[in-house]
């Protein structure tokens, strides 16, 4: 059975998962929800995913949401089929990457996706506004990249991962101008 990932092209936490399987060369079958349809909220969609929010997995009848819970427990559960390795097996490293990933979700993503609802709601020749809030995420940037630099123990694959996301975040805002 092909594991089957619920959620939107468009969202950064969707696109993290697909990165995730890409780089464990993982089989997974889009199943696309509209959030602007409010289809995340549905009754259907609220059993598998309490919060209404997208994404979801459905592997072989195990459901899992959260993007960061789903993509380390991909890395973790198909370490061994000679992919990828995204997610240390010591102590130490693991306490490194949960490091990282709390700076990334508490610190960057909210700053991230400031800059997203501002693209998606403002005109994009709103160069004021869109220096605003740029102001407050390349900090974060900077910040988040010279920890994913310096730790060791966050592996080359990760950083990887993370970079492929923010690139694939500017292309999208591109190519959807919402």
């Amino acid at each position: 059975m092909v594991l089957k990932l619920y959620g939107n092209p468009v969202s950064p936490c969707t696109r993290t998962v697909a990165m995730v399987c890409k780089e464990l060369n993982l089989p997974r079958e889009l199943v696309v929800v509209y959030f602007t349809k409010g289809e995340h909220k549905l009754p259907e969609y609220v059993k598998k995913q309490p919060c209404g929010q997208i994404p979801y997995i459905d592997d072989n009848s195990f459901v899992l949401h959260e993007s960061r819970a789903i993509a380390r427990c991909l890395a973790v559960k198909y370490a061994n089929a000679g992919t990828a390795d995204l997610y240390p097996s010591d102590f130490q490293g693991k306490d490194l990457v949960e490091q990282a990933a709390s700076i990334e979700a508490f610190n960057f993503y909210p700053a991230d996706m400031l800059l997203i609802a501002v693209l998606s709601v403002a005109s994009l020749t709103d160069e004021a506004r869109l220096q605003e809030y740029l102001s407050v995420l390349n900090p974060k940037l900077d910040g988040f990249g010279s920890i994913l630099g310096c730790s060791g123990y966050v592996t080359k694959h990760m950083r990887e991962v993370q970079e492929a996301r923010r690139t694939e975040d500017k292309f999208a805002i591109e190519r959807e101008r919402f």
